[in-house]
């Protein structure tokens, strides 16, 4: 509490206010009301005084209490809306009309700042109001809304589909702005036909924001000329409407585009959102940065992606708006992966899988399983990238095609190219597949073709995602894989060069490797561009990939480098402080519980740091730690 609350404080425990003050100063000198770390207000010093103190009152005393404090704040000119909804929901009971009217109104307030406490109104208020369906359909929609800014897709998915299939549903004053918020969450659950199935309805009177949804609904399904007609009509509309209306727009239109390919119209839209986010209130710029961090990183502008990233940080507010954290963290560890960044990614990805799992957000638990799957691999640890990919998630076919992707490359990683090459035949067969993860599915096709001298095939895919949209205008990821193999079929070097000056120019280090190795290969001077694929490939601990330019120098008659150990200065902050518990002799479960960590996950990581420290057990990274090996004091 504030000093500027002592008046409230006295009015609920009925005193005089010079009173109260007295009584205050002396719990203040006797140390059971100390101030606030920025001293800008009071707390118990000790905390389960404070509970021992609430419960001795009785529950006659503490509603009287709370109903007091709600009456005192919503008479002051500024109401503080979450001081007040904090007091209404420890009533034991709201069913006067006032206080539920007031709860109303402080849900409101708090949908957008605190959608974790709105929700919470909500519950009450429905739990207890009475009235006509119209008014339970707007206070279960509002209820829909807060679930899905808290980050709660499938609960909002559960909610709105009662209150959309109820019947008259369509006729409801709620309906149009909750069936975006629905059709949102469905997208998060991979719920996508269903969702598909809500936006046809009434097709010709569709709105603009149902249109932008319904462009990135057709393009997942591969439908891209309905996905381009939506865009183009959504395009044409958005000046009409408010911001937040064209960020939300602008924002399906983008993940629309993401998903099909079409990174030239990305780039145009993302300037244009770019344009008007500082018009736009912090949940509305939050979004429209979080689409930017997501869609850039697939595009393969990892620095875009970066910067938008942080700046949605910068306006994250501890658990709010919890709907727009798993696309910063996806492109956080996209990011992370493509710059090398491996532990960092694996981090990320590892620990956002529980929340995502829980919350149903099926969509990003793929997307953060299959980067996860994809380091992994390349790292050469397979049986961990055949567990993360075979976890079982909703899988509409898009999905599947994904994972189909990652079992692939481990195959092709494995030695097993023409394993892989069919099982990516085999998925390039299926129709409605959408446009960038087809020309995904291609790229890696044309690795593995090359692999087994099957010019012919990875021609075959050059050609098909040239055809699509130009392998120019494609994702850097597809761009680079795409020209790596035809560098090899052609035995180009100067495309081979090109390729490593886009890598190393854009920050994607494996890609800068694999050039470098396809030099090699092609005898352009084999010892040195061997050799620096080597050190690039042992940074980053990609064991396959190191083994295979090993190879290639001793053919060609050079001396394979010994690898240096691990410099400590490559040590994450994680990496440190796993070793300094080591050496402390603390166990796997009391490391898991100091660092907030599952105890497979310190399993996991002790493993890696293993490999990274050049230790064999435990116990040798205790000694190593113990004689001045590791840096970590």
């Amino acid at each position: 509490m504030a000093l500027d609350d002592l008046p409230l404080v006295a009015d609920m425990c009925e005193l005089p206010l010079a009173a109260a003050a007295r009584e205050f100063d002396v719990l203040v000198e006797a140390s059971l009301i100390a101030a606030t770390p920025d001293a800008d207000g009071y707390v118990m010093s000790v905390p389960w005084l404070a509970d021992a103190l609430y419960a001795s009152l009785g529950p006659a005393s503490r509603d009287r209490i709370h109903r007091s404090a709600a009456d005192t704040l919503c008479s002051r000119p500024v109401v503080h809306h979450e001081r007040v909804a904090h007091h209404l929901l420890r009533l034991s009971s709201t069913t006067d009309e006032a206080q539920i009217a007031r709860l109303v109104t402080a849900a409101g307030h708090l949908t957008a700042r605190s959608p974790e406490m709105a929700v919470k109104c909500y519950r009450r208020i429905l739990s207890h109001v009475n009235g006509p369906p119209e008014r339970v359909a707007e206070l279960t929609a509002r209820l829909a809304r807060a679930n899905l800014l808290a980050g709660r897709p499938e609960e909002t998915v559960d909610v709105g589909r009662a209150l959309l299939n109820a019947p008259g549903a369509g006729s409801s004053e709620a309906y149009p702005w909750l069936l975006p918020v629905v059709t949102e969450a469905m997208k998060a659950t991979s719920a996508v036909e269903e969702a598909e199935t809500i936006l046809r309805t009434d097709t010709e009177g569709i709105d603009e924001l149902r249109d932008a949804q319904a462009a990135y609904l057709f393009a997942v399904s591969g439908r891209d000329a309905e996905a381009r007609r939506r865009v183009q009509r959504v395009r044409g509309s958005l000046a009409k409407h408010s911001i937040r209306g064209q960020v939300n727009m602008l924002g399906s239109l983008l993940h629309a585009q993401c998903i099909a390919g079409d990174f030239d119209g990305l780039r145009d839209d993302a300037a244009l959102l770019t344009g008007i986010i500082d018009q736009a209130p912090d949940e509305v710029r939050l979004h429209a940065w979080a689409t930017l961090a997501h869609v850039r990183s697939v595009e393969g502008d990892l620095t875009a992606s970066a910067r938008a990233a942080s700046k949605a940080e910068a306006l994250l507010r501890g658990d709010a708006w919890g709907i727009y954290v798993p696309g910063v963290q996806y492109a956080r560890a996209a990011v992370g992966f493509a710059d090398g960044h491996w532990d960092e990614a694996l981090r990320i990805a590892e620990q956002a899988d529980a929340p995502l799992a829980q919350s149903g957000n099926a969509s990003y638990l793929h997307l953060m399983r299959h980067i996860r799957t994809r380091i992994l691999a390349n790292r050469g640890e397979f049986a961990d990238a055949l567990r993360v990919a075979a976890a079982p998630v909703p899988a509409p076919q898009f999905v599947r095609a994904m994972r189909t992707l990652a079992l692939a490359e481990i195959e092709i990683l494995e030695g097993s190219a023409g394993a892989g090459a069919e099982r990516l035949k085999a998925a390039l067969g299926e129709e409605g597949l959408p446009g960038e993860v087809r020309a995904g599915l291609l790229s890696m096709l044309s690795s593995a073709a090359v692999a087994q001298g099957d010019e012919a095939t990875a021609w075959d895919c050059f050609g098909e995602v040239d055809q699509r949209s130009g392998v120019a205008a494609a994702s850097r990821q597809v761009r680079l894989e795409t020209r790596l193999a035809l560098a090899r079929v052609e035995a180009s070097g100067e495309m081979a060069q090109e390729v490593l000056r886009e890598a190393v120019d854009h920050g994607f280090r494996l890609f800068e490797g694999r050039a470098l190795l396809t030099l090699g290969c092609l005898d352009i001077d084999p010892e040195t561009n061997l050799t620096q694929a080597m050190k690039v490939f042992g940074e980053l601990n990609a064991l396959p990939w190191r083994r295979s330019a090993a190879i290639e120098l001793r053919e060609h008659g050079f001396r394979v480098p010994r690898r240096p150990r691990t410099r400590t200065d490559a040590l994450t902050e994680t990496d440190i402080q796993l070793a300094r518990l080591v050496q402390a002799a603390r166990s796997n479960k009391e490391i898991a519980d100091v660092m907030s960590l599952s105890v497979k996950t310190v399993e996991v990581y002790l493993s890696r740091l293993y490999v990274k420290a050049g230790c064999k057990n435990r116990l040798d990274l205790a000694r190593a730690a113990d004689e001045g090996r590791l840096a970590i004091d």
